[in-house]
């Protein structure tokens, strides 16, 4: 049974299949449990990533990371379509534009919220990145029985690049249905 998640922060592990001259393929992840590095706080309690139980990177460019995901409309930046927002606590050396993700949800933290300014965002993403820190390193809430998925396994390469082709066709035809249908109130308003 297929189920969407429900709108709101999220945590649990996020993996990428880094491109072969990415510099992170030489280096272990350097996690970042803050949003913003110059932020220093008293009001929370800086949990020890050494307690996180990262599996070793595989040999197929594979990392995985943890993370948290925001899933909704964004209302502080009034998006109009629900989308996904991955915050991957790592602190990386270059972009990883166009290298494959997967992503697996583990838990809920909160809804989601407006703000009245950015600082107030980013007050609550180091909120959230503390309590899937620690969430993260409890007993069984590690990678687990999600590991060999996350690093690629469960789908042959050919498949994995049909389905993301797939996938990429089904947005396109969303978009020109929705631009037909933009199109066709325009001529409809024109007529009136």
């Amino acid at each position: 049974m297929k189920m969407d998640p429900i709108d709101g922060v999220h945590f649990g592990w996020v993996s990428l299949r880094l491109h072969d001259t990415h510099p992170d393929l030489q280096t272990p992840p350097k996690i970042q449990p803050q949003h913003s590095p110059d932020r220093k706080s008293k009001d929370h309690a800086i949990f020890p990533l050494s307690d996180l139980k990262t599996p070793p990177p595989s040999s197929s460019n594979w990392r995985i990371y943890p993370m948290v995901m925001s899933i909704g409309f964004n209302p502080f930046y009034g998006n109009k379509e629900r989308s996904a927002e991955v915050f991957i606590m790592n602190d990386f050396q270059e972009d990883f534009y166009g290298d494959y993700m997967r992503v697996s949800i583990l838990g809920y933290i909160r809804k989601e919220l407006n703000y009245i300014d950015v600082e107030s965002l980013k007050n609550d993403i180091n909120t959230d990145v503390d309590v899937a820190l620690k969430s993260l390193a409890r007993e069984n809430w590690g990678v687990g029985k999600e590991e060999s998925w996350l690093l690629g396994e469960g789908y042959s390469q050919e498949l994995f690049e049909e389905k993301t082709r797939e996938a990429e066709e089904r947005a396109r035809k969303k978009e020109a249905i929705e631009k037909a249908g933009k199109e066709k109130e325009k001529e409809n308003e024109a007529k009136i």
